[in-house]
């Protein structure tokens, strides 16, 4: 893997002053991660075209075209933007396949946020397979929760639905607020370049190693000041860890900056199994207050803010 190479970002100015939409650092760096294995992943199957499902997924886009270059020299897949209609017809399906008859090549990944009920993937499969009816169609999720631009009121994509519930294209609505995400996204990318080298590392880690309970409710304890015991009590109930004697024998700095890539590249993916009824112990709490922690030392380590 080349090493990239990038400047410092001021440190005059705090990370946080550069976002006024993306202020989550957790969020920040979820992004990050999510396009680092995106990238991984068009590297491995050689897509023909990357379909982001509007309106939430586009800003995503702008992130990996901002990033491409700087991390690979493979081809960038074609981009193409498709929202995934309310209403399916005949009449929806012919105009699909008119629009994008022999533009989609046979290698489809289609690339969404993240997905409850697997409805805007299936929608879109279904009409993709007008045009390539043999085709290969996989599907990625960036994130584990939505975007901060989906959870905020206003336009902030650049586009807007068509008024027509079985339109499957998004209509130009470029705003001040639009503009400014785009920025923000720009300087994401920054930060994404700054940390990829890291990111891709702990990935690969991570994709191997079996997790010892004792060695990260240690090091989560230490980072969010909490008792062992009571770090291990909530570990127990939202994340999955399996053969802990497996790990006895690999050592790790429990306080290194590559070790705390590593502990955030396993809990990011932990949200999906976190309960989603209020519990006493506040789950959701905890894993926002988590993930926010490990982030914050993360940019506080790197000296990269």
């Amino acid at each position: 893997m080349e090493k990239i190479v990038t400047e410092s970002n001021d440190e005059s100015e705090t990370n946080n002053e550069k976002f006024r939409y993306l202020t989550n650092p957790a969020e920040r760096l979820m992004i990050e991660f999510g396009i680092t294995e995106l990238i991984k992943q068009c590297q491995r199957q050689e897509y023909d075209t990357l379909i982001f499902l509007d309106k939430s997924a586009r800003p995503f886009s702008w992130l990996l075209q901002e990033v491409w270059p700087q991390i690979t020299r493979a081809p960038l897949p074609a981009i193409k933007f498709v929202n995934p209609p309310a209403v399916v017809t005949d009449e929806t399906k012919n105009r699909f396949s008119e629009t994008f008859q022999g533009y989609l090549g046979h290698n489809i990944c289609l690339v969404d946020e993240t997905s409850s009920t697997g409805r805007s993937f299936n929608v879109v499969r279904e009409l993709i397979t007008t045009v390539v009816p043999e085709g290969s169609i996989d599907q990625f999720e960036v994130m584990t929760i939505w975007p901060r631009w989906k959870r905020q009121s206003g336009e902030l994509t650049g586009v807007r639905a068509a008024t027509d519930n079985s339109s499957f294209l998004s209509q130009p609505n470029s705003t001040p607020d639009s503009k400014d995400l785009r920025k923000e996204i720009a300087t994401l990318g920054s930060n994404l370049l700054t940390h990829h080298n890291d990111i891709s590392l702990a990935q690969d880690s991570a994709a191997t190693d079996i997790i010892p309970l004792d060695q990260l409710s240690t090091v989560l304890s230490a980072v969010l000041d909490l008792h062992p015991t009571e770090a291990n009590n909530h570990l127990m109930d939202w994340l999955i860890v399996d053969d802990a004697e497996l790990m006895a024998n690999i050592h790790r700095d429990q306080y290194s900056l590559s070790h705390l890539w590593w502990i955030f590249t396993l809990l990011r993916k932990s949200t999906v199994r976190l309960r989603s009824d209020p519990t006493p112990y506040g789950y959701q709490e905890l894993e926002n207050d988590t993930l926010i922690a490990l982030a914050a030392a993360i940019e506080a380590k790197s000296n990269n803010y």
